[in-house]
C-alpha cells in the first residue's frame, strides 16, 4: 500500500471513528440522538412529562404554581356555589325535600352560563351526590373559587397542567399568544405544543425526525384530551385525565420555548 493510499484509509477511519450517531436523523430524537432536548429545563420537562398517566393532579392553590380557575371563570363559580346552596338549604336541611323542585332551581341557576343542559345536570348530580355521602356532621360549602374548585374536586385543565411542568422544571410560563418557534431545526423535546387557535396545550416530550432532517410528527404529554364536556371542552372537570400519545403535527400547532 503507498503511502497516499495508507493515508487515506486513516482518514477515512477517522472519520467513521467520529462520525454522530444521528449522521442519518431518521427516527425518534430520543433514540438517534438527533435533535434531542439540550437543556436541563428541556430534559427535565420532557421526562416529567413523558411519565404522565392516570388521573391529572388536582388544581393547585400556591401562588407559584396557579391557581388557573378556569371552571370557575365568567361568574360560573358563583354560579355553582349558588347550586350548592339550594340543595344544602332546601334537602339536605330541610324535612320537607321535593327533590324536583329543588333540581329545577339548582339547574336555574345555570341560567346565564355557557354551560349545555348536559353540563348543568352533571353538576347537579355532583353536588346531589357529594351530600348523600356525607356522613353525621356539617358539609363543606364553599364560600369562592378556589374553594368552589376543591367541592368539586375539579382536576387540571391542559394549559394549567402544560404550565405547572414547565414551572417546576426551571421553566417559565407561557400564554396561548407567546412567540412561536419557528425554525424547526430549533424544535426540541421539552417545549410546548399549542393549538393556534388557542384550543388546546401540550408538552413535547419527542419528536420523529425525517431524513431530510425535517418533523414528522411529536410524542406528545397532555391533560384532558378527551370530550363530553364544553366550557372548557374536554372530560369532565373531575375526571381528566393524563395521557402521553403519538401523531401530533405542525399541521395546526405551534412550538413554544419555556425558556
Amino acid at each position: 500500500m503507498t503511502k497516499l493510499k495508507l493515508l487515506s484509509a486513516i482518514v477515512m477511519l477517522t472519520v467513521l471513528a467520529v462520525a454522530p450517531a444521528y449522521a442519518t436523523p431518521e427516527g425518534w430524537a430520543s433514540q438517534t440522538g438527533f435533535r434531542n432536548a439540550e437543556t436541563a429545563v428541556q430534559r427535565r420537562i420532557a421526562s416529567s412529562a413523558r411519565s404522565a398517566a392516570g388521573s391529572t393532579p388536582l388544581s393547585p392553590f400556591s401562588t407559584t404554581y396557579g391557581p388557573w380557575q378556569t371552571d370557575t371563570a365568567g361568574g360560573d363559580g358563583t354560579r355553582m356555589r349558588a347550586a350548592i346552596n339550594d340543595y344544602a338549604r332546601l334537602c339536605y336541611w330541610s324535612t320537607n325535600c321535593n327533590l324536583t323542585q329543588v333540581k329545577s332551581k339548582m339547574f336555574g341557576e345555570f341560567a346565564s352560563s355557557q354551560y349545555q343542559t348536559a353540563q348543568k345536570n352533571a353538576l347537579i348530580d355532583r353536588i346531589i351526590g357529594y351530600f348523600r355521602s356525607l356522613p353525621i356532621g356539617p358539609p363543606f360549602l364553599p364560600s369562592n373559587d378556589e374553594q368552589t374548585v376543591q367541592f368539586f374536586g375539579i382536576r387540571k385543565q391542559c394549559f394549567e397542567w402544560v404550565q405547572t411542568v414547565a414551572l417546576a422544571a426551571g421553566g417559565k410560563s407561557r400564554a396561548y399568544n407567546s412567540a412561536a418557534v419557528t425554525d424547526q431545526s430549533k424544535f426540541r423535546p421539552g417545549m410546548g405544543l399549542y393549538r393556534t387557535n388557542s384550543s388546546h396545550a401540550m408538552i413535547i416530550v419527542d419528536i420523529f425526525w425525517n431524513s431530510n432532517g425535517s418533523v414528522r410528527k411529536f410524542l406528545v404529554a397532555d391533560s384532558n384530551y378527551g370530550s363530553g364536556w364544553a366550557n372548557p371542552a374536554g372530560e369532565r372537570p373531575w375526571e381528566r385525565h393524563l395521557r402521553v400519545r403519538d401523531g401530533e403535527t405542525t399541521s395546526g400547532n405551534k412550538v413554544v420555548s419555556f425558556e
